[in-house]
């Protein structure tokens, strides 16, 4: 579960859409239950936090 510490909203990971963006169809599945587009996926291997967090949708 992802969870935003600041306004106390949480996400459960889910494998039928990105687990950040929502995007249907995620590229990239992982062993922990989340999948990912590509996109969200370079961001995150890159370490770029700033971009992630405008990606991210909450609901």
């Amino acid at each position: 579960m992802l969870v935003d510490f600041e306004t106390g909203k949480s996400k459960k990971l889910t494998t039928d859409k990105c687990t950040i963006c929502n995007a249907p169809d995620p590229e990239i599945p992982t062993t922990l239950g989340a999948s990912f587009c590509e996109t969200c996926w370079i961001l995150m291997a890159a370490g770029d936090e700033d971009e992630l967090d405008k990606r991210m949708v909450w609901d």
